[in-house]
């Protein structure tokens, strides 16, 4: 088994506090860190830090917050490489109130309303800011063919657990003497408490193929993932590699 971990960031996922509090103690200053110091780890660490890095090669945005093929990078190759899944329904409404991808630092369209932010995104004939996100709110670990490219996926609704599972056979230890919280508060935590009837099927026949591979409904997490599906290692001590470049 690899002794590095590599984590691919998936917008909304909690990126942030893996890298700043959970790993920060082990993260390796890379390449692909955004500016500022809040991502700096220690000099010697075990956890490379992607950013939100795609593993596939073909282009997918002009969006400089997406970088390239993560199989250009050999520290990926060489290690145990993950990411973060996350409700799809629950993960529409993070977007939206992070104003992801239409922050005004990416474009001047507003959408206005949660309304008009699942419509736009659930309309394939709308110009989705990353049109890949629309045809797969998961793109950057998934494949056109249901492959998944990184070696784990872990569970947003349960990543302090997933996480241990995770760093345990690595000797890593994260650090959640703070645990894990989503950051919306009250009752807008709820996400189910955002939708109507028909939102809720848009976003059902929409995301049927991401809820389907991940074990999601409307309610939350059904089940396992679909391994099958995703050729995804579900066995956290298993050592089988699932991506190749060759794959996705």
């Amino acid at each position: 088994m690899p002794d590095t971990l590599y984590f691919v960031h998936i917008p909304k996922t909690a990126g942030r506090y893996l890298v700043v509090r959970a790993l920060n103690h082990e993260l390796i200053e890379f390449k692909h860190l955004p500016k500022g110091k809040i991502y700096r780890g220690k000099d010697r660490g075990r956890l490379y830090y992607g950013g939100h890095n795609v593993c596939h090669s073909r282009p997918v945005s002009s969006l400089p917050y997406f970088g390239e093929s993560c199989h250009s990078d050999p520290e990926f190759q060489a290690s145990l490489s993950f990411g973060i899944v996350r409700n799809p329904f629950d993960l529409l409404v993070s977007m939206y109130s992070a104003r992801w991808p239409y922050q005004p630092s990416i474009t001047t369209l507003t959408m206005d309303s949660f309304d008009r932010f699942i419509r736009s995104y659930c309309d394939p004939a709308f110009p989705w800011v990353v049109p890949l996100q629309q045809h797969h709110l998961f793109f950057q670990v998934v494949g056109d063919d249901g492959t998944c490219a990184v070696d784990r996926l872990l569970r947003f609704e349960n990543l302090d657990q997933d996480l241990s599972k995770l760093c345990t056979p690595l000797g890593i230890e994260p650090q959640v003497s703070s645990p894990f919280r989503p950051s919306r508060r009250d009752a807008q935590r709820d996400h189910r408490s955002w939708y109507t009837d028909a939102l809720r099927e848009l976003v059902q026949e929409k995301c049927r193929l991401e809820l389907k591979q991940l074990g999601y409904d409307f309610e939350g997490p059904t089940g396992a993932l679909d391994e099958q599906s995703l050729d995804v290692v579900l066995d956290f001590e298993a050592g089988r590699r699932a991506a190749s470049t060759d794959r996705i």
